[in-house]
């Protein structure tokens, strides 16, 4: 087929139309090119995530797509990851040295948001006219203003995180609104990836949602698990039914430790089950500001049986591979 000029497939599966499902795994091993089941129900209420998959697919059939920017080529160049929660910029001089990177709240204005890490980016001398090019990704890449691109979190993740590493790897990355794993081959290029996007079941969102319902912080929620000696199974994933459970197991006497540690462990296990899906395989990196969070950490090493890799500030992993996307411009 690649002589006829595809280079690869998109096949849109409605729910329940198993026939489908049959031509994918056909075309998979016999097509000779990449291909991707797009799976939803008639009425499709999360355009955003399915478009982040096709984006990113898209991406990865440029025969260009891997990081090799030359050094020395212009002044600055910026990343910008707008996130649902937090957005964050880095700013990489013409030698990939990362010269500022700033962090907001989202909130409810993207153009507020990137707005005032810009002003951040001044702020710390740099002008934007020493600016030579813009590169947007994130949840709310397509409302960033002055963007030279947009390119898809997927494949900024896999940069940035190629970048840190030196060496492929299977990415773990937990946002606000959705969860993915992401292979990364030799030459920093994603080879295949699998997204959570369905719902925010798993979260950042989700952690959000079940520390709030513990009445505690987010940091707290995490030092609750893991002081938990034992674990208390949270069944549910999904955030109406899982606030459900928390609540009746507090109202049987449950420990607020276990119960944080039972919530902690299945998120895991179902982020896991990504990594499954793309065959991942050490080494982990895990990025985003949930990278953090040391008992989830700990927890997705037990499930994987394997260390991962955390750097210092995992959660500038998207927008530090949006600023290598914009120096390779």
């Amino acid at each position: 087929m690649e002589n006829e000029g595809i280079a690869g497939i998109v096949v849109n599966a409605i729910k329940f139309c198993d026939f489908h499902h049959f031509d994918y795994r056909y075309l998979k091993e016999h097509a000779g090119v990449p291909a991707l089941m797009i799976e939803h129900e008639l009425e499709v209420n999360s355009e955003g995530q399915l478009m982040t998959r096709l984006e990113a697919f898209f991406e990865g059939l440029k025969k260009n797509a891997g990081i090799k920017a030359k050094a020395g080529s212009g002044k600055y160049f910026v990343g910008l990851d707008s996130g649902s929660h937090a957005t964050k910029l880095v700013c990489i001089d013409g030698n990939k040295n990362i010269v500022a990177r700033h962090i907001v709240p989202t909130g409810t204005s993207v153009k507020r948001s990137v707005g005032e890490v810009l002003k951040e980016l001044e702020g710390a001398g740099i002008a934007r006219k020493d600016v030579k090019r813009i590169v947007a990704t994130g949840y709310g890449r397509n409302n960033v203003e002055g963007a030279d691109e947009i390119i898809t979190e997927i494949s900024c993740h896999a940069a940035g995180a190629y970048h840190l590493l030196g060496k492929p790897a299977t990415v773990i990355d937990i946002g606000g609104q959705d969860s993915k794993a992401i292979k990364i081959g030799e030459d920093g290029t994603v080879r295949s990836f699998a997204m959570n996007d369905k719902c925010a079941a798993g979260t950042g969102r989700f952690l959000e949602v079940m520390a709030a319902k513990m009445d505690v912080g987010l940091d707290e929620f995490a030092k609750l698990a893991m002081r938990a000696r034992n674990t208390v199974p949270v069944s549910s994933m999904c955030s109406v039914f899982a606030e459900s459970e928390v609540i009746s197991l507090v109202a049987a006497g449950a420990s607020k430790d276990e119960i944080a540690k039972g919530i902690h462990s299945a998120i895991a296990e179902r982020t896991v089950s990504l990594a499954r899906r793309i065959n991942g395989a050490p080494p982990y990196y895990m990025a985003g500001g949930v990278a953090k969070n040391k008992c989830l950490v700990s927890e997705l090493k037990r499930c994987l049986n394997s260390d991962i890799e955390v750097v210092e500030e995992p959660q500038f992993t998207g927008a530090l591979g949006a600023a290598l996307f914009a120096l390779k411009g």
